[in-house]
């Protein structure tokens, strides 16, 4: 289950990714939900939400590091991890490659994704690994907080 949640996320991140190149940068911005949500092309050079321009290289090892640990404690402790914290290290992994593949690729990150909630706030352009990458993070750090909320839900897949 872990594998194949990693790859549809891989997959429906390049797919969207792919969409916004080909719909966006050639037809301009799109305004949804009165304003609320907007779709617009962003090369993204840093990290998440913009952070640390130009510095490509670092992320790239940051990213192999990252992504090889979680996936040999995934392989290694398999039959030991709770399913939360499997769906957790599995979005945090799908959408980390996601994001590698435009790094590798592009030298960039595709960004195309605003939310406008709140108009005093520029919230930054993310993408759909962004959005995995903060839940599966969130989550991560929910179940660690508080493992004993957690200590019942033993479904291994």
């Amino acid at each position: 289950m872990t594998y194949l949640m990693i790859i549809t996320i891989i997959l429906l991140d390049q797919i969207t990714k792919y969409l916004a190149v080909k719909n966006i940068v050639i037809n301009g911005n799109y305004k949804l939900f009165n304003g609320l949500l907007e779709l617009k092309y962003v090369k993204n050079y840093g990290a998440a939400f913009g952070i640390l321009q130009e510095k490509r290289v670092i992320f790239i090892i940051i990213t192999i590091i990252v992504i090889c640990v979680f996936m040999i404690y995934l392989i290694r402790y398999s039959s030991e991890i709770h399913l939360l914290n499997k769906i957790a290290i599995s979005m945090l992994i799908g959408g980390a490659i996601g994001n590698f593949i435009d790094r590798i690729r592009l030298g960039y990150v595709i960004d195309f994704i605003q939310v406008d909630i709140i108009k005093s706030i520029n919230f930054p352009v993310f993408n759909i690994a962004d959005i995995f990458i903060v839940i599966g993070t969130i989550l991560l750090m929910v179940i660690t907080i508080f493992p004993q909320r957690f200590s019942s839900i033993g479904d291994n897949i």
